[in-house]
């Protein structure tokens, strides 16, 4: 665990936040040079920044306690301390909002997002298994467990959830790309992409022993995962009725 990648002399350079940042400027590059359009980026910066501000409130809000006494300190993103389903679904208001505003198809914008969906759950993992956050339940010595601390540091025999998270995800990002290839530019893919990202959220939150089941409990998480893929079940059954009424 490497929390902290570099010191400085007005502070640190967190290894959450590096991670973070690499990948939404390296996704802002690469649709760039995929659609070679700007009104594809300003819909990845409003993305970026409801989700920000909606992981930002859910994590206040579930540690509502501590921040009444540390008021200054909820801005403070930047030092950890987003909440998983804030971020979804603030991302999701958030371009939807931006393009009813614009009077874009929320849809399409969504369909050329498709591919990052499972990369920016790699990413969260891969940043949570340098921080130390997303661990796993304490367990006995064997194949898929490790000595690893929890938030307040202290060792102890886990489940290593962060590598299974990050090798689902990469897993799922491998996919997306090869079928990435073959599926025209419809939101059903980024709606299947999200489905299958919330089932792996949703299979390894059985084994986490981290603050996520502090917050809400275990099962108001995983109710909150159904809801997604409920969600997201609605969304590609919409799709589906829609494309076949216009083939009619």
């Amino acid at each position: 665990m490497y929390p902290i990648l570099m010191r400085f002399e007005f502070g640190f350079l967190y290894s959450f936040t590096a991670v973070w940042l690499v990948t939404m400027l390296g996704s802002g590059a690469y649709l760039w040079w995929y659609k070679r359009e700007w009104f594809q980026i300003d819909i990845l910066l409003i993305g970026l920044i409801g989700g920000i501000l909606g992981g930002r409130i859910d994590f206040v809000m579930q540690n509502s306690s501590y921040f009444q006494g540390n008021i200054d300190q909820i801005g403070q993103f930047f030092n950890g301390g987003i909440g998983y389903h804030g971020v979804v679904w603030g991302a999701l208001l958030a371009t939807a909002l931006f393009c009813r505003i614009k009077q874009r198809s929320w849809s399409k914008q969504l369909a050329n997002l498709t591919l990052f969906m499972p990369i920016w759950h790699t990413a969260g993992w891969a940043a949570c298994w340098l921080d130390g956050c997303a661990y796993g339940q304490t367990a006995y010595i064997g194949w898929f467990t490790a000595e690893l601390p929890d938030h307040l540091g202290v060792i102890a025999v886990r489940y290593q959830t962060q590598l299974a998270g990050l090798a689902l995800s990469l897993c799922i990002t491998l996919t997306v790309c090869l079928w990435f290839r073959t599926v025209d530019n419809r939101s059903d893919r980024f709606w299947l992409a999200f489905l299958l990202c919330q089932i792996a959220m949703f299979s390894i939150s059985f084994w986490r022993g981290d603050m996520l089941l502090i917050q809400y409990g275990p099962v108001p998480s995983n109710g909150l995962f159904l809801f997604n893929m409920l969600l997201a079940v609605l969304f590609i059954g919409l799709n589906f009725l829609h494309h076949r009424t216009k083939k009619r």
